[in-house]
């Protein structure tokens, strides 16, 4: 397993307060993200006027042009965010999903992030692939082909593709996580790593185990809120008891010999058998598999050793004592 790249997503969990977005920033810079990202969008942009809410929203708004307008800050305030995270060396990112605000503020992100719903806006992605930055590419809904075109179409030298079930939220089972290395397969130049919108956090430590170099969910204060995303989102605690096992054990897939420990040492001993007498043996008799039983603990000569080569009893032994001692 590797050292995984965490991405606290801030998306629209802030509701539109701009100081619940900093509270939840500075949560997730406490709680280890290595990256926090932002959703920045002009409603007008992004839908019709009279789009029905999605499911999570449909309690707050009555039209996502609704929904996606109260969740709008300045560009001072993205700017403001941004500046929050590089102070505490964490790195700024954001799904930027219209070509003015994309121009305008990509200077203040590190990363770049195409939503799953973006794939096929070419236009968008030509532009984001342009600007010279990591791009992060989320692969919900999408057909091999259509992500292939992405692909070209960004023209990315340092691209990370995210598998991705855009059901909000979906069980574990539903997570599909053997499309990690499906993907790893299909794209072995691109780096591979996951967006979770599962309804627990197990999710997440099985995807960094299926080899996903980047894990992405939505982060929260509170699970409790009925709408938006808080329900399939991480808590600080969650976070940080995933990154601190993540640094405890990135590293322990690599191929190498294992070194046991003292303790297991001590229990290979008491484990194994080992070679005693049956019988009473003088000094310089042939010992067969006859004269002995094995038995544990392991003491004097293994069970390996002993059939190895003709045995010559080096000592006298009385019945039970261990052979080789």
């Amino acid at each position: 397993m590797d050292k995984i790249n965490f991405i606290a997503e801030i998306g629209g969990n802030h509701n539109g307060d701009f100081a619940q977005a900093l509270s939840l920033t500075r949560a997730a810079i406490n709680s280890g993200a290595h990256i926090i990202k932002y959703q920045i969008y002009s409603a007008s942009e992004l839908v019709t006027a009279n789009q029905k809410p999605l499911p999570l929203a449909k309690t707050v708004a009555k039209t996502q042009l609704e929904r996606f307008r109260s969740l709008e800050f300045s560009e001072e305030q993205w700017i403001c965010l941004s500046k929050v995270c590089r102070e505490a060396n964490v790195v700024p990112a954001a799904s930027i999903f219209d070509a003015k605000l994309l121009q305008s503020l990509s200077p203040y992100f590190d990363i770049l992030k195409v939503a799953s719903g973006e794939v096929t806006n070419l236009p968008l992605l030509e532009l984001t692939g342009s600007l010279d930055k990591p791009v992060i590419l989320s692969t919900g809904m999408a057909s091999r082909d259509e992500i292939g075109e992405a692909i070209a179409v960004l023209d990315c030298a340092d691209l990370t593709l995210l598998h991705c079930v855009s059901k909000y939220p979906h069980s574990l089972i539903e997570a599909d996580l053997a499309h990690i290395q499906r993907l790893a397969q299909m794209y072995p130049y691109q780096k591979i790593g996951y967006s979770c919108h599962c309804e627990n956090v197990y999710a997440v430590y099985a995807a960094a185990l299926a080899g996903a170099k980047t894990i992405e969910k939505h982060f929260t204060t509170d699970r409790n809120i009925a709408f938006g995303d808080h329900k399939h989102s991480i808590l600080p605690v969650e976070l940080a008891e995933f990154i601190g096992w993540n640094a405890r054990f990135a590293g322990n897939s690599e191929p190498r010999d294992r070194t046991l420990s003292v303790e297991e040492l001590s229990m290979r001993r008491e484990m194994r058998r080992g070679v005693y007498a049956n019988r009473i043996i003088e000094k310089g008799e042939i010992v067969s598999v006859d004269d002995v039983r094995f038995l544990r603990p392991e003491t004097g000569l293994s069970i390996s050793q002993f059939l190895s080569t003709q045995h010559i009893a080096e000592a006298h032994y009385s019945k039970g004592d261990p052979i080789g001692s």
